[in-house]
């Protein structure tokens, strides 16, 4: 056998072998380099991924040297990719952590490809520069045909390591604050209402420790009837519902003791509005209370007695009212007026009147029952009210129980007095279904009972109503008549009785009704004093009176003086000196031109307060008349005490002063002490020739009335004032001007 040859044999092509072979190859080829070309498409698109991806990457081979870092690496590091490939991670780990570094990485064992070299991590990363920033690290583990790799993806968070820091320190400082805050307890409820968390103020208020607090629900720091009507579980469902709830009431402490809170409560939510708790803040106001309710005592009772006043009465009444219309039941008023009193507060002295006062106040209150309400309308004058009565007989009754209280001796300041009271009786709803219409119907009782000699009571009849219609009629006709300009002031002329000049003239006022035509002021002036319209009536008197004057003054060339009369009630208005020098000054009328007459009365029921007014009148320059001189008390130590300028002679004793011995002496009388005092007088009233001749004879300074002339409109006086002729010489002259 021949051995095998070393040379390859080519064997004849099978037809159509070669085509097919070269088909095959170029087949191949095609999809070799198609594959090719997706391989490098996909490593590109993933180099593009890496390079674009907002986190750092950087791989690591199984030595520690790095492999690729894209873009973002690059930033966070201050690092360029050419300078950290093939160097040591270690490079990017601050030093005092590298050996930490190194044992992790001996320790580490075969992982499979892909699995996470523990949770990520917060660490800290080295930059070029040397500082540090804080990051969150993960490391995957990569097995491949080059052996293991790492991949590390690197996120910073400085910036939310700061956020958290500034969180932490801001939460610090406000845990330090809300617990410093010792006025207000703050309290962090949990979403079942118990207290979660509990400040120093919260422990101060309730005297609770934060230890003791904690887990004890809302309501333990409620009142018990609060408790018991739901009140703290109401409020936390208002606080889901609303946000928020305000609320100011009792709060407990932890011996049972109360104190009255502010409180306002809040519904905390997460980010996504679930509820996580309450809020609550609230404070000790019990002062602020006391100080409320002591206000509020003030403005609802006398000062003297500490009986409820006018504006608290109101009320009551109307509650009384009210509710006796609901229970088909009636109300009673008593209107209370001591007799005699001023003589008694006179004699005796303000200091004992306010004594007696004050007794009377509590005898009252120790007759009547315990839900009656006794009120002081001023001066010597009570209200009772009497509530759910079953039959007006009830209001008799009691009544006769006050005028025979009064029987009994007030012992007072040493003093032993017996007093008596005129009381007048109105029962509601029938006597009078509004507060104003009782009132009224009452003391048109009480007005009664004094005329039936005092002492006793009346109850309102029927024959009453008219009387007292016609008032509260009468009343709302003057505040229509205001208001419409009814009113006019007429002007009586005062002349010097030695030199028969008109030296001044007296302001009067007139009310002109469109249906009733004039009506007298000795029907409406009563009414208005009665119910309080005469402050009112007597600023627009004393502004009209004032602009008439300059007017009067400037026509005739004189400067003639106008007298105002001043209710007592208008006198004692703190403000009294500054409206009259608005008025003067809105008119620019000299302040001596003008005459305030007041009465007696006036100056005796507060004397410091008149005294006062007085001194700031007279600063001004306005002078003060003491009018119907004689009536009153006419006490001498009124005049000296209070140095007014005039006295008037009431015209009751000018009537009659030639013909009556004793009216003669009393004229004679205020004439003498008067000059002796250096204050003048003026006769009032005078209608004839030989009143005239009589005072002019004992040296009365001036006069007025009828015989000289009526009262007149400021037109009318004007035009006769200007022709009016001088007094003749001759005192039983016929003419006097």
């Amino acid at each position: 056998m021949r051995p095998p040859s070393s040379e390859a044999k080519v064997l004849p092509a099978a037809p159509g072998l070669m085509p097919r072979l070269q088909g095959a190859v170029r087949g191949g080829l095609h999809k070799m380099q198609t594959l090719l070309l997706n391989l490098r498409d996909t490593a590109g698109a993933q180099r593009a991924m890496l390079s674009s991806c907002a986190e750092g990457i950087i791989s690591i081979d199984r030595d520690g040297r790095i492999l690729s870092v894209n873009r973002a690496a690059e930033r966070l590091f201050g690092y360029l990719a050419s300078e950290l490939l093939g160097r040591n991670v270690t490079l990017l780990i601050p030093e005092r952590l590298r050996p930490r570094h190194a044992r992790q990485v001996a320790d580490s064992g075969p992982l499979d490809a892909g699995c996470l070299r523990g949770a990520p991590r917060e660490v800290p990363g080295l930059r070029r520069d040397g500082s540090e920033f804080a990051m969150l690290l993960s490391v995957n583990a990569i097995e491949g045909s080059g052996g293991r790799r790492f991949v590390a993806v690197i996120r910073d968070i400085s910036e939310r390591q700061a956020a958290e820091l500034a969180l932490r320190d801001s939460e610090e400082r406000l845990r330090i604050m809300v617990d410093s805050v010792a006025d207000y307890a703050i309290v962090m409820l949990d979403v079942h209402g118990n207290v979660a968390s509990w400040n120093t103020g919260a422990a101060r208020l309730h005297d609770y420790q934060a230890d003791e607090a904690l887990g004890l629900p809302l309501a333990s720091f409620y009142a018990p009837e609060d408790v018991d009507e739901g009140k703290p579980q109401a409020q936390l469902r208002e606080a889901i519902a609303q946000d928020h709830v305000e609320d100011e009431g009792w709060r407990l402490r932890k011996d049972g003791s109360h104190f009255w809170a502010n409180m306002v409560m809040a519904a905390i939510r997460d980010t996504s509005g679930r509820l996580i708790g309450y809020s609550v803040v609230w404070r000790d106001i019990t002062e602020r209370k006391q100080y409320e309710a002591h206000i509020q005592h003030i403005a609802q009772h006398d000062a003297l007695t500490g009986l409820a006043n006018r504006k608290l009465l109101d009320e009551c009444l109307a509650q009384a009212l009210r509710g006796a219309r609901a229970a088909g039941r009636h109300v009673a008023v008593f209107m209370i007026d001591v007799d005699h009193f001023k003589r008694i507060n006179d004699s005796l002295g303000h200091p004992v009147g306010d004594q007696i006062l004050l007794a009377v106040s509590q005898r009252l209150q120790n007759e009547l029952r315990s839900n009656d309400v006794v009120a002081r309308m001023g001066g010597d004058e009570f209200v009772a009210v009497l509530r759910n009565l079953r039959e007006p007989g009830e209001a008799q009754r009691m009544a006769a129980r006050l005028v025979a209280s009064f029987e009994r001796p007030f012992k007072v300041d040493g003093h032993e007095l017996h007093l008596s009271a005129s009381i007048g009786v109105s029962v509601g709803p029938g006597d009078g279904e509004e507060v104003a219409g009782l009132l009224m119907t009452a003391d048109a009782a009480m007005y009664k009972a004094k005329a039936a000699g005092r002492g006793c009571y009346r109850v309102f009849s029927e024959d009453m109503r008219e009387e007292a219609s016609r008032k509260l009629e009468l009343e709302t006709a003057i505040r229509q008549g205001l208001q419409a300009g009814e009113f006019c002031m007429h002007y009586q002329p005062q002349v010097d009785l030695r030199s028969g000049q008109v030296h001044g003239m007296e302001a009067l006022i007139r009310w002109r009704h469109p249906q009733r035509g004039w009506v007298p002021p000795t029907e409406f002036i009563s009414v208005a004093e009665e119910t309080g319209l005469i402050a009112t009536l007597g600023a627009w008197t004393l502004k009209r009176a004032c602009r008439d004057a300059r007017r009067i003054q400037d026509s005739t060339g004189q400067s003639l003086t106008v007298s105002v009369n001043v209710s007592p009630r208008q006198f004692l208005q703190r403000d009294l000196p500054e409206q009259v020098q608005a008025a003067c000054r809105e008119v620019q009328l000299d302040p001596r031109s003008l005459m305030l007459e007041i009465t007696e009365s006036s100056l005796i029921q507060d004397g410091e307060e008149a005294r006062r007014i007085l001194m700031q009148l007279r600063a001004q320059g306005v002078r003060v008349a003491i009018d119907d001189f004689g009536t009153g008390y006419s006490s001498l130590s009124h005049i000296t005490r209070f140095a007014v300028d005039q006295l008037k002679i009431d015209r009751s004793f000018v009537r009659d002063v030639c013909d009556d011995a004793a009216d003669a002496a009393v004229a004679q009388a205020i004439i003498a002490m008067a000059h002796s005092l250096g204050i003048e007088v003026v006769a009032e009233g005078i209608e004839r020739e030989e009143q005239l001749c009589y005072l002019r004879t004992h040296h009365c300074d001036q006069g007025q009335g009828y015989h000289f002339g009526a009262a007149v409109s400021a037109e009318e006086f004007v035009a006769q004032g200007l022709h009016l002729p001088r007094l003749l010489p001759d005192p039983r002259s016929a003419a006097l001007f």
